[in-house]
C-alpha cells in the first residue's frame, strides 16, 4: 500500500469482524441491509503507517485498539480492510502483540 497519512492520522489494518452471540430465528426475515447489526466491528488493528505529526513512537504491525466513529474513512485493498483513525482516538497499543 502505497497510502501516506498526514499530519496526526494512523493507518491500521482491521482485524476481522467477529459474530456477536445474537441468534437471528428462523421464523423473521431481515433484509440483508440489517445482517450488519449481527457483526461486532473490529475496534482494533495493526498499524501500517502514521503521519509525521505523531507524538508518540509507533511501530508497524504493532496492534492498536481505538474508539470507532462511523464519520471516519475506510476503504478496503486486496481483500483487507483498513480505516483511517487520528491519534486522539488510540485507546492503547498492546506491548505485547
Amino acid at each position: 500500500m502505497r497510502l501516506r497519512p498526514l499530519n496526526d492520522v494512523l493507518v491500521v489494518e482491521l482485524d476481522s469482524d467477529e459474530f456477536v452471540g445474537i441468534s437471528k430465528p428462523d421464523l423473521i426475515h431481515l433484509p440483508e441491509a440489517y445482517e450488519g447489526a449481527y457483526k461486532k466491528r473490529s475496534k482494533s488493528g495493526r498499524i501500517v503507517s502514521w503521519g509525521s505529526r505523531c507524538r508518540y513512537s509507533y511501530k508497524e504491525g504493532e496492534k492498536v485498539y481505538f474508539s470507532w466513529y462511523d464519520n471516519r474513512p475506510s476503504f478496503t485493498e486486496e481483500g483487507k480492510d483498513y480505516r483511517l483513525v487520528s491519534e486522539p482516538e488510540l485507546l492503547a497499543k498492546d506491548e505485547d502483540a
